[in-house]
């Protein structure tokens, strides 16, 4: 194809031209660090406001547990009837039907006791290591009235062995939007997660064995209290030994407590549950436990 004499000459000179020219200010970065800057504070503090509000919603609802049963039925007439444009007779017959068939059980408490362990969650998620020492205690404070109260709250095992991303509260407060937030699978009965994720690591060492002791024996209430009799009987034969064993063992790899104390205590746990399954692995954990014991003794 045929061009006019110089159009390519006067196209490379452009071309060259245009490599050569200064950056202009439409070819700047379209955000700047300063506005980038700006939009992060802005979320963080949109961010910060909305789990204020809904700790505040959590405080609130878990005073008491006609609070609790009051904001339970707020919820549900809100986010199970209106959001599906079912009348208020509707919900009025439903709540008749719900309060016939849960007369004279601890709904209001079991409830409040849900909620309160979505707001430790809540506050737990996001918070520094001090606030985190300081949850520690309210965790204990809160297993602790789990504990006293399993026998009532049994009759409720329904409310609190319920994950809580399945309760109406999660709904509300549009709690399953927080991607950061990891507590929709666990349930307020899952008191050994609660002791390995927020208690025990943020536990002074001062306090540590006895945080492990009212581990064992909340652990121990709420398998009786809440698990079927085979279940129980399984729990208390297996489970409750690997745990005391789980004491042991992490008390003298954290040298807390007295060393010989707590070797002998091993030595005499295993010898109390030689038939149990995992009796081998512990009785090879105290001999290296021993093992190490005397090469510190004989080290110059």
């Amino acid at each position: 194809m045929r061009t006019r004499p110089g159009f390519g000459m006067l196209s490379a000179v452009l071309y060259a031209g245009f490599l050569c020219s200064p950056i202009r200010a439409e070819d700047k970065p379209a955000v700047s660090d300063a506005e980038l800057a700006k939009l992060r504070h802005s979320v963080d503090d949109a961010s910060r406001q909305r789990r204020q509000g809904q700790l505040e919603v959590l405080r609130s609802a878990a005073q008491t547990p006609q609070s609790a049963l009051h904001f339970f039925y707020d919820c549900i007439e809100r986010f199970e009837f209106k959001s599906n444009k079912k009348t208020a007779s509707d919900f009025l017959k439903w709540k008749v039907d719900y309060e016939h068939q849960t007369k004279g059980l601890p709904v209001g408490k079991a409830l409040q006791c849900q909620l309160q362990s979505i707001y430790l969650e809540r506050r737990s998620d996001g918070a520094s290591e001090a606030e985190k020492k300081d949850l520690a205690g309210q965790w204990l404070s809160w297993a602790e009235r789990l504990a006293a109260e399993a026998n009532e709250l049994s009759a409720c095992q329904g409310i609190l062995a319920q994950p809580l991303g399945n309760s109406v509260f999660f709904t509300a407060l549009d709690l399953r939007a927080e991607p950061a937030f990891q507590a929709a699978t666990l349930s307020p009965l899952q008191v050994d997660g609660i002791f390995n994720r927020c208690i025990l690591p943020y536990t002074d060492d001062a306090r540590y064995a006895a945080a492990w002791e009212h581990r064992l024996a909340i652990q121990a209430v709420i398998g009786e209290k809440f698990l079927l009799p085979d279940e129980w009987r399984r729990y208390r034969a297996l489970e409750l030994p690997a745990l005391r064993t789980a004491m042991l063992v992490d008390l003298l790899s954290k040298n807390i407590g007295s060393r010989a104390k707590n070797l002998r205590g091993l030595h005499d746990h295993i010898a109390a549950s030689a038939s149990h399954p995992q009796a081998a692995t512990w009785l090879k954990s105290l001999e290296e436990a021993l093992k190490s014991e005397a090469s510190a003794a004989g080290a110059p």
